[in-house]
């Protein structure tokens, strides 16, 4: 399945670059592939806790909807 292009404007970012573009490609995936903003929040979340280390939180959507774990 093709990914379909948006157009991400970073207002403020502490990322560095490689990063940024790791961000931008699962969020397309997410957003592409999942139902359900809960689900895009976990499929986000996990991608960082398996590539940045745990600890990662994330919020989606209009209504906020999130993946947390401690």
């Amino acid at each position: 399945k093709k990914m379909t292009e948006r157009n991400v404007q970073w207002v403020v970012c502490e990322m560095d670059p490689d990063m940024k573009n790791n961000v931008e490609q699962q969020v397309n995936k997410a957003i592409d592939n999942k139902e359900t903003e809960k689900e895009i929040s976990e499929f986000i979340k996990k991608f960082f806790d398996q590539t940045y280390g745990p600890n990662w939180h994330c919020c989606v959507g209009k209504h906020f909807a999130s993946y947390v774990t401690y």
